[in-house]
């Protein structure tokens, strides 16, 4: 049983990965984004072909990163940009169009056989009080808290982080005080695909 509850914590920590760029979104430009799964999806496949070329796992880890920044603001530029505060069916039948396009690329790119992406943690158990424990579990847990403890200092004690919350809390305040609202919604779309580019070494 508790075997069980460990390994659904790690498989929770993976949503959670996901979960953290949604939120991001949506607080900060009000954009449920439909296609959130999509990216990642794209991100994670992304990182398969560069472990393909046979780099090295650390320089796979920030390319990939930094594909999915670009990607995050590609589609935060030429897409969502348009949509502030247009209707929220709009902005919904946009991401759900977003959604299948993707859909249909990854299909076109990389087939639809299923592929097995390495993990970066062994999956070679440990005993801790007689419970079963392997870094592929353990991993997963450990990077969303990282993860999350270093989105609330960035949130809390730079600059960047503040603004941003100004700009959840009221977007028109926020540009009454000379905060560019337009560069933070696309600040949250890198982070958000930069966390979704996060998950990929788990799946």
């Amino acid at each position: 049983m508790a075997q069980m509850i460990v390994s659904g914590i790690a498989l929770g920590a993976i949503y959670g990965l996901v979960a953290l760029g949604i939120v991001l979104v949506h607080k900060a430009t009000g954009v449920l984004n439909f296609a959130h799964g999509e990216m990642v999806m794209v991100t994670t496949f992304v990182a398969l072909s560069f472990l393909t070329f046979g780099l090295p796992y650390w320089l796979v880890v920030v390319f990939t990163l930094i594909f999915a920044a670009i990607f995050g603001l590609a589609v935060e530029t030429f897409l969502i940009r348009k949509l502030i505060g247009a209707p929220l069916l709009t902005t919904a039948l946009t991401c759900l169009g977003l959604f299948l396009i993707l859909g249909d690329v990854a299909v076109w790119i990389w087939g639809k056989d299923p592929h097995m992406f390495p993990s970066v943690f062994s999956e070679t158990p440990f005993i801790i009080g007689g419970i079963k424990i392997s870094p592929a579990d353990l991993g997963p847990i450990i990077v969303c808290a990282v993860l999350s403890l270093a989105l609330y200092l960035f949130f809390k004690f730079t600059k960047v982080g503040i603004a941003m919350q100004a700009t959840i809390d009221n977007q028109t305040a926020a540009r009454l005080m000379g905060i560019p609202v337009q560069r933070m919604f696309a600040i949250s779309w890198i982070l958000a695909t930069v966390v979704k580019g996060v998950k990929s070494p788990f799946d």
